[in-house]
């Protein structure tokens, strides 16, 4: 069977599930160079269908996530769903929490959403040639759960799963709990709506303190290990009073009002609350009801085998907490689990459908576009005037010794990784013993908030020498964070947090990644240390890079030292660097 998952709202991303194996997986952003780029992602889809020598007469479904979207490409769509949204979060002021938080207000949201879905898929179908007929939608929360599910091969060694899902809001729900047996199958055992969303508070939290929402919570949880416990007290009480965890229900509780209208609430509230202890308060709050929410369930069901959908568990710090549980036995976190993995998940389930036998589970996030040499020499002709290169025999033995030299060097090997975290294959690399390189690296490259960590990647084979990981987990896919060991952290200092010295670490093996376990296993030859510094190849305000092109700008708009790409190694023509 093969099938196609579409996702086409916030970081809008296609996926090509062939007899229930992940073939492709790429984001549209990889195309556009525009950072979470939404809509419908037509670049994505016409790459798999000429990637795997297909046309679209020869997919057997298409599976798009989610009943509730609006088109992005469509700006009377646009228009009239931000006025329905608009009309909705004014009216739930005259509306009783128990309305709000009902599913009748659910059912009237998705019967609403629906009728536009309907008319959204029309368009799809005769401006992109797709066949109506082909089409199945599929549940937000369900895509979720699913792809952390069958991604996780659980199925395939246990006979039960505990499945957990949690967003922002997603077909007017926030949270889901479900099961998972091989005698009954999948079946949703508890959800929440959207108005009880744990999500929600924290991207307003996000949007109250300066940042943009749904994108730089990321920086709330970095700064939150820097404030002392009795510091976050008050504000981690006054967001109990928002949101809270019932521990005779199981369920997570809005206390407070519409998600939407908290910012009003916050100004007086937290009037003159320090920016950090607010930031210590939230991640707080957040891993209090998450670690809660977690325990009630394993303990009701019995069941120790669990995986996570959905973009709250793109919380690190939160991760580590359950990780560290002891009553979960077995644990996965579906890499990436924001919306973009709802192409995934959708595909699952619409395989499932058809009668796909055996459904694989996420092996590589390697699931994007590779480019020739002779790709990338035609890039480098077009920017010559501002470029050196020469061709190098053996690239990955060149790269670690300029990492080693205390280099700047930006890799674009191979497939692209899926996913919001770099992998190895579109990163930027330094050693991570060396402060002066990082700050280079972060005043002059990426220009990120001075209390950010950076990101390792290490040898699988040598990740104990600096990590703290009794569960022996394999942490492929940057999910986890890891508290590290002293004094042999000092080795990747610059790639853990700056305060807690925590990681959030990749581990890169032979069979993960030939190429880049190559390099890494160079760079310890040279320097007698196993991890470096890693972090996304891209500017600041700007996707991972897709393209050829868009990484040679980044290598002319920026400080980098090399770009090691295909077989070549560029560099400016500005900047005197000795090639020994």
């Amino acid at each position: 069977m093969k099938v196609i998952g579409i996702h086409d709202g916030h970081c809008a991303t296609a996926c090509y599930l062939k007899d229930g194996k992940i073939i492709s997986l790429v984001s549209e952003e990889r195309f556009t160079n525009v950072k979470n780029q939404g809509g419908f992602p037509i670049h994505s889809l016409k790459w798999i269908l000429t990637e795997n020598k297909l046309s679209i007469e020869e997919i057997d479904k298409i599976a798009l996530g989610s009943y509730a979207m609006w088109d992005w490409g469509h700006e009377d769509e646009i228009v009239y769903n931000n006025r329905l949204r608009s009309s909705i979060l004014r009216l739930s002021k005259f509306f009783p929490k128990s309305i709000l938080g009902s599913n009748f207000a659910i059912d009237f949201f998705l019967f609403v959403m629906k009728r536009s879905r309907r008319k959204m898929i029309n368009r799809y179908c005769s401006k992109y040639n797709l066949d109506v007929k082909k089409i199945e939608i599929v549940e937000h929360h369900s895509a979720h759960a699913l792809s952390a599910l069958y991604g996780s091969g659980f199925t395939n060694s246990v006979d039960s799963v505990l499945i957990f899902t949690s967003d922002a809001s997603g077909d007017g729900l926030s949270n889901t709990v479900s099961t998972w047996k091989k005698s009954e199958g999948y079946k949703r055992i508890q959800f929440r709506s959207a108005f009880h969303s744990l999500g929600m508070i924290y991207a307003e939290v996000t949007k109250f303190l300066g940042m943009r929402a749904n994108e730089h919570e990321y920086k709330i949880m970095g700064m939150a290990p820097y404030v002392p416990l009795e510091y976050s007290e008050r504000a981690f009480k006054k967001f109990k009073e928002y949101i809270d965890f019932d521990p005779e229900s199981g369920e997570i509780i809005n206390k407070k009002g519409s998600g939407n209208l908290f910012l009003e609430s916050f100004k007086e509230d937290f009037y003159r609350e320090r920016f950090d202890n607010i930031c210590a308060g939230i991640q707080r709050h957040f891993e209090y009801i998450i670690i809660s929410w977690i325990k009630y369930w394993v303990e009701k069901t019995g069941i120790q085998s669990v995986v996570f959908g959905g973009g709250s568990f793109m919380n690190v710090k939160g991760n580590m907490l359950i990780y560290d549980l002891k009553e979960v036995k077995n644990l996965f976190i579906c890499p990436s689990c924001g919306d973009e993995s709802i192409a995934l998940g959708a595909s699952y389930k619409v395989a499932l459908e058809l009668g796909e036998k055996e459904l694989h589970p996420i092996e590589t996030l390697y699931l994007g576009p590779e480019y020739s040499d002779r790709s990338i020499i035609d890039a480098i002709t077009k920017n010559k005037s501002k470029l050196e290169y020469k061709l190098v025999k053996d690239i990955e033995t060149e790269i670690a010794r300029l990492l080693s030299k205390g280099m700047i060097v930006a890799r674009f090997q191979g497939k692209s990784e899926w996913g919001a975290r770099a992998l190895g294959n579109r990163s930027i690399l330094c050693r991570g013993d060396d402060p002066r390189v990082i700050h280079k690296l972060n005043k002059s490259i990426k220009m990120r908030d001075f209390w950010m960590p950076f990101a390792a990647s290490m040898l699988e084979e040598d990740s104990k020498k600096y990590l703290d990981n009794s569960r022996n987990i394999v942490s492929r896919f940057m999910m986890l964070t890891f508290r590290t060991k002293s004094p042999s952290n000092y080795e990747i200092f610059c790639g853990l947090h700056p305060y807690d010295f925590t990681c959030r670490p990749q581990m890169v093996s032979k069979e993960s990644n030939p190429a880049y376990f190559r390099l890494l296993t160079k760079f310890k030859a040279l320097t007698g240390i196993s991890g470096l510094v890693n972090t996304s190849f891209n500017l600041h305000g700007f996707p991972i890079v897709g393209t050829p092109e868009v990484a040679l700008n980044t290598l002319i708009s920026s400080k980098i030292d090399y770009l090691a790409i295909g077989s070549y190694l560029i560099w400016r023509k500005d900047i005197n660097l000795k090639l020994k």
